[in-house]
């Protein structure tokens, strides 16, 4: 907020372009945060800083002599604990250790254009975590359950059974989870996304949009079971409203077509 209201008028730009060079340094929480102003451009540099079990690092500037305006950030974590949901998803990241690196820039002189011209790059691993909203596990277990052929009845009280029970919620432990995004104009795409389980892995693509805040994203599972075909769950709707769609198309061809128990 106060960065928009810097950016939104002349005389406070003007202003800080008439302040004589100035720098500090300061130590809180065991954190290292430089600061320094200078030729109307704001640099923050955080050489360290413990977050929970983790460590970030990053810097960054608003060169308000730019036109328009312009942001940068860097930043990297390593070895953080992560605690609750980090994206609001029906399908969200709730726990593991992590490390990760991100490099943005933004233009614009409102919210609204920062939020437009956003680019850059995103890179999260995480080891050892929870996913909230999926059990794969349970998944796996309904799937190896269904034994022999199914006639298209039994491939809908399987769908059911799966929709009501597994991919309705719950939650999973992982091994791993690799993330890798770039941004353009805001939009996010995703260029990796890989999780492995003991019951199950998964590839999620697609893509976020910020400034029309649109999420469309695809996760493909693949159960822990010989022969068995990826499912896929679709996340998409307006922020905040996201919905998930199970696609079976796959699984009920396998089930159709799969020859009889002898």
């Amino acid at each position: 907020a106060a960065i928009g209201v810097l950016a939104a008028r002349e005389p406070p730009m003007a202003a800080v372009s008439r302040v004589a060079p100035w720098e500090t340094e300061a130590k809180l929480d065991d954190a290292t945060l430089r600061i320094e102003l200078a030729e109307s451009r704001l640099r923050i540099e955080l050489a360290q800083a413990r977050l929970a079990t983790g460590t970030l690092r990053g810097s960054a500037e608003l060169n308000a002599t730019a036109r328009p305006l312009s942001l940068s950030l860097q930043a990297g974590l390593s070895d953080g604990a992560l605690a609750g949901g980090i994206s609001g998803l029906p399908i969200d990241l709730t726990g593991g250790l992590a490390e990760g690196q991100t490099s943005l820039t933004a233009r614009g002189r409102s919210p609204a254009a920062l939020l437009a011209t956003l680019g850059g790059m995103v890179r999260l691993s995480v080891r050892q975590g929870v996913l909230d909203g999926i059990d794969l596990k349970s998944l796996r277990d309904t799937l190896a359950a269904q034994g022999g052929s199914a006639d298209a009845a039994q491939a809908e009280q399987l769908r059911q059974a799966l929709t009501a029970g597994p991919l309705a919620g719950g939650t999973s432990r992982f091994d791993r989870l690799d993330l890798a995004a770039n941004i353009r104009l805001g939009v996010v795409t995703l260029e990796q996304g890989t999780i492995a389980a003991s019951a199950a892995s998964g590839d999620l693509s697609g893509t976020v949009d910020l400034p029309g805040g649109q999420v469309d994203l695809a996760l493909k599972l693949h159960p822990a079971l010989a022969g068995m075909p990826e499912l896929t769950e679709r996340l998409s709707g307006p922020a905040g409203r996201v919905r998930r769609r199970p696609d079976f198309s796959g699984l009920t061809r396998w089930l159709l077509d799969r020859p009889a128990s002898p």
